[in-house]
């Protein structure tokens, strides 16, 4: 494991205090290690999301109306599942 140092402003010092206080965290590392685990985690949600996205956008458009989407969709499940 590396040791990194990191300037902090007063606030974000207190802040990180408090949540050692309350037990949230055990140390400061803990809390600076979970809040960038969580960073990452929802990072690569993000960009799981936009490739969704980008592979919707590149599907194109149906000329369906929503109706018609639900009953295809009904039918097809039936045919799977008979």
């Amino acid at each position: 494991m590396k040791a990194m140092t990191i300037t902090l402003s007063d606030g974000l010092e207190d802040w990180i205090g408090q949540r050692l206080e309350d037990g949230s965290y055990a140390t400061a590392s803990a809390y600076v290690t979970d809040l960038v685990r969580r960073d990452r985690e929802r990072a690569e949600e993000v960009q799981r999301i936009k490739a969704l996205v980008e592979e919707g956008l590149a599907s194109g458009v149906i000329e369906m109306d929503a109706s018609e989407v639900l009953d295809s969709i009904i039918a097809e499940d039936s045919q799977l599942n008979a």
